[in-house]
């Protein structure tokens, strides 16, 4: 019954994206796509992808030893449905064992305990006004163990159709606990579920489905959600906040798509590191801006996460590239600045000036074709050709005169 796996937030791996470096520019190095940074993410995304909460914990067949709301459905409807009262105590008590409230709060185990202690109790506001709707048409029952789908319910059945209705908690042999509304045996309204794994939730939920506003946490992931849902998956505004392998804390505020990263969004990743912009897949996608603490910046497109397309890369007050990119490497045409009149504008390939480009640096203009960074052809001013190997645009940008050999 826990929520586990809950949704498909954590999809496949590197669904956290890392920040972008330009790996031959002045490179911050605590923010390398490292192998620490890499185990951050396999950290998040170590649980393989389950389609819904309640299909995987709580639909399963007889055998499962898990709560089975299926088949309750199918005894108390089949069962109980159209008896008096007299006749449901009597069928119920062929179909259950009584226990004493003693007993059933000894069922909860120390995990689920230690949780509940942590979270305080339950939303009585959400609770009072989801049992009044009923007034006098449930049964208080005894906590009531069903040997056949082996869990423990204590609360109130409807007089009518003899279903679990309105308030109540059950316990399944595993020790994970549901708390909340119930209506025609289904879960319904609001609740609260705990696994014995550390993972809970809590919000609305509507006739079995979580629909409406929300928390979950997943202690292994260290993620916690809060925001709204639609199928049992994130969907609409919500916020993620998740703990790092060091500690440290980073946050996504903005939009979710089927339990994806999906719109406009921010991604702050601590430090004065972040990101502003669209998202797709759970991915950088379309049009942002990326700000590093070091004082960097991007503002451009991105795709899967990378710089693709046009952008702008500011490193300092004085360098800067205007140009596109591919796969966040200088690829195409742009123009490169790198002093108060210095600056390089043409081609680019793999980071370095590659085909026709113009270099103006230390008032003198080049013009020519360059091959990975250096001038291999070049000709002057009054247009005549020349050979030069004088010049080179190293693949940090910098650019620095030969030695004669």
């Amino acid at each position: 019954m826990g929520v586990d796996c809950y949704c498909n937030f954590h999809s496949e791996p590197g669904s956290i994206p890392v920040p972008p470096v330009d790996n031959n520019v002045n490179t911050n190095k605590k923010l390398k796509n490292s192998n620490s940074q890499q185990n951050d993410q396999d950290a998040y995304n170590k649980i393989s992808t389950q389609n819904n909460l309640f299909e995987q914990r709580f639909n399963k067949t007889e055998n499962s030893n898990v709560i089975n709301n299926k088949d309750d459905n199918n005894n108390n409807n089949e069962i109980y449905k159209n008896l008096t009262n007299d006749q449901f105590e009597k069928l119920i008590s062929e179909h259950s064992k009584t226990l004493s409230e003693e007993k059933f709060f000894l069922l909860i185990k120390g995990k689920i305990k230690e949780i509940e202690t942590e979270l305080g109790e339950i939303n009585q506001t959400k609770k009072k006004n989801y049992i009044s709707q009923f007034n006098q048409d449930i049964i208080n029952k005894s906590p009531l163990y069903f040997s056949k789908n082996k869990y423990t319910y204590f609360g109130t059945w409807s007089k009518t159709s003899l279903e679990k209705c309105g308030w109540g908690i059950i316990i399944d042999e595993k020790g994970n606990k549901y708390e909340g509304g119930f209506k025609s045996d289904k879960f319904d309204g609001y609740c609260r579920i705990i696994s014995i794994n550390g993972d809970y939730y809590e919000g609305e939920i509507k006739m079995g489905i979580i629909e409406g506003e929300g928390t979950f946490y997943s202690s292994e992931k260290k993620m916690l959600y809060k925001g709204n849902f639609t199928n049992n998956c994130f969907e609409g505004n919500g916020e993620q906040t998740f703990e790092n392998i060091e500690n440290q804390k980073i946050t996504y505020k903005g939009e979710f798509k089927n339990g994806k990263r999906e719109g406009k969004g921010k991604f702050d990743f601590g430090g004065n590191n972040y990101y502003i912009g669209d998202f797709k897949n759970d991915k950088f996608e379309g049009e942002g801006n990326f700000k590093f603490s070091d004082g960097r910046e991007y503002q451009g497109n991105w795709k899967e996460s990378e710089m693709n397309g046009k952008g702008v890369f500011t490193w300092d007050k004085v360098k800067r590239y205007e140009g596109e990119y591919k796969d966040n490497r200088r690829e195409g045409f742009g123009i490169y600045y790198f002093g108060d009149n210095d600056y390089y504008e043409g081609y680019w390939l793999n980071n370095l000036p590659h085909g026709d480009g113009k270099l103006c640096y230390d008032g003198k203009v080049t013009e020519g074709l360059f091959r990975f960074g250096k001038i291999i052809k070049a000709k002057n001013l009054n247009g005549k050709k020349k050979s030069s190997n004088k010049l080179e645009i190293e693949g940090n940008g910098y650019v620095r005169k030969k030695s004669k050999k």
